[in-house]
C-alpha cells in the first residue's frame, strides 16, 4: 500500500517502521518542520512536503497515517477524508470537542475510513 506520513516527529517513527514492517511503500513525508520529513524519507525514502494540500496536489496515497500535533489534525484529517484517503489519526482525535465533532461529520459525509490509533486496552 502507498503511505504518506503526516507529522514526523516522535511517535511517527514507530508508524514508519510499522509500514516497512507490513511491506508497505512510504510515498510521503509531510511536515512544516521540513528537516523531521527529510529525516524519514533518508530512512524510508518517499517524498518530502510541508503540507498536505502540496502532498495532495502531486500524489494520491491509498492510506495515511496523521501524526502531527492535535490542533492541526483537524484540517489535516478532513483534507485527507475529502480527497478519499483513509486515515489513522494518533490520538487524541482532535484539539477539542469541536473539532472532533467537526472531523466526525466530515467522515460521514465521505464516508472514507477514519481509525483513531490506540494500542492500549483496559
Amino acid at each position: 500500500m502507498k503511505m504518506a506520513m503526516v507529522g514526523c516527529g516522535g511517535i511517527a517513527q514507530r508508524h514508519l517502521i510499522t509500514i516497512r514492517e507490513a511491506g508497505d511503500e512510504l510515498v510521503a513525508a509531510v511536515d512544516p518542520n521540513l528537516d523531521n520529513a527529510r529525516r524519514a524519507v533518508e530512512q524510508y525514502g518517499g517524498q518530502v512536503f510541508a503540507g498536505v494540500g502540496d502532498m495532495l496536489t502531486a500524489l494520491r496515497p491509498e492510506a495515511a497515517v496523521i501524526a502531527s500535533p492535535p490542533n492541526v489534525h483537524l484540517d489535516n484529517a478532513s483534507s485527507l477524508l475529502q480527497a478519499g484517503v483513509p486515515v489513522l489519526l494518533e490520538k487524541p482525535i482532535a484539539h477539542s470537542l469541536a473539532d472532533a465533532d467537526a472531523l466526525v461529520v466530515v467522515q460521514a459525509e465521505t464516508g472514507v475510513p477514519a481509525f483513531v490509533a490506540y494500542c492500549h486496552r483496559y
